[in-house]
């Protein structure tokens, strides 16, 4: 089933040279509640094994057939490779945290346990039908995602893989555990960033923002106490002047500099010494010699994606946290769709095993 739901993705690619739709399932598919630490391994165990199918059948296409696959001049297979690899141990961690505490489960100790699982009938109830149907949907297309990003990382670096030990990726933190980021603020005054720390106040939470240089100036020819009062409790860190690839700039060092001298003039705020590349975008020469950490994410909301609303992107953001059970969450405060989807999401987990990082402690770890 997984290798026929793959290649029909794929071909639709191939017909059209339009990528697949974004990954989404909605969530109100699954009957039970996430709100319990029972209620949300059960549903994470689902999602993880649903994943690691389509992980397992796309092994069984030939290499030949990739760049017509993902509508690719060249495909960079042993980076396709790497990521495969890694990610079997990713979804194996995910399976055994989500197993712990369920006495009639299976507790795959190794990869090639986990495959014999996958590989194994998984019969469903009636109830779970629509959902199966679905949540194979999600998990096809949302592989095609992470291998069109494996597949080119030889000519363009994203988050898909670390240049080196010191970026963050998401992945570094323990089971549970969840930062938001949010990119490309600040908005005008009153805008969406104000709506959307508004938004974390009222929820008690926080997040990490990646300011870019241009509108910080642009903010701060007004009041740098207004701003700071916009951020309150929040993070914030650079994203550098300008929204583009940063290999591509030969001043990129004086970029990150007026970047972090612009965040610096922000009074009374927390300023992390991270750096977040436009589109993870950056060479391994920037990695080792930026002053500033390099922090990526694991979670793409896609919220830039016009063709999703905000429900759509609550339930895609709790099928990739039912999936990869921690990481940083990648969000954009110039869109009004975090701020509309994250209240629900909040509510959903709160009894669960979900733990939102607070972003002020993050940085000291």
């Amino acid at each position: 089933m997984g290798r026929m739901l793959m290649a029909v993705l794929f071909c639709l690619v191939v017909q059209t040279g339009v990528a697949a739709p974004v990954a989404t399932l909605d969530r109100s598919l699954w009957p039970d509640s996430l709100a319990s630490h029972p209620g949300f391994n059960a549903a994470s165990r689902r999602e993880i094994l649903n994943f690691a199918s389509e992980l397992l059948a796309s092994e069984m296409i030939s290499p030949d057939e990739w760049p017509a696959r993902l509508a690719l001049p060249q495909v960079d297979m042993l980076a396709i490779d790497r990521y495969r690899t890694q990610t079997w141990l990713r979804l194996l961690a995910s399976y055994q945290a989500a197993s712990r505490e369920c006495h009639n489960c299976p507790h795959p100790g190794s990869v090639a346990q986990l495959r014999e699982l996958v590989m194994q009938p998984r019969p469903v109830s009636a109830q779970l039908e629509p959902w199966l149907a679905e949540s194979r949907q999600f998990h096809a297309r949302y592989l095609l995602e992470q291998l069109t990003l494996a597949a080119q990382v030889s000519e363009r670096s994203s988050e898909i893989a670390t240049l080196s030990a010191d970026e963050l990726t998401g992945f570094e933190l323990m089971d549970g555990e969840f930062l938001l980021t949010f990119d490309d603020g600040p908005t005008v005054l009153g805008g969406a960033t104000w709506r959307t720390t508004r938004m974390l106040a009222t929820a008690g939470q926080n997040a990490v923002f990646f300011v870019l240089g241009d509108p910080l100036a642009q903010r701060l020819q007004g009041s740098a106490e207004s701003l700071a009062r916009e951020y309150g409790d929040n993070c914030v860190a650079s994203h550098g002047m300008r929204h583009e690839p940063y290999p591509e700039l030969a001043n990129w060092r004086d970029s990150l500099r007026e970047a972090r001298h612009l965040l610096n003039a922000i009074p009374d705020v927390t300023r992390l010494s991270w750096f977040r590349p436009p589109g993870g975008q950056r060479t391994a020469e920037m990695s080792g010699q930026v002053f500033e950490r390099i922090v990526l994410w694991n979670i793409d909301s896609q919220d830039l994606n016009p063709s999703l609303s905000s429900q759509q992107l609550a339930d895609r953001l709790m099928t990739l946290m039912l999936l990869w059970r921690k990481g940083i969450i990648l969000l954009h405060d110039t869109q009004p769709k975090a701020a509309n989807a994250l209240p629900g999401l909040f509510r959903a987990v709160q009894t669960s095993p979900v733990r939102w990082v607070d972003c002020r402690s993050f940085a000291d770890r």
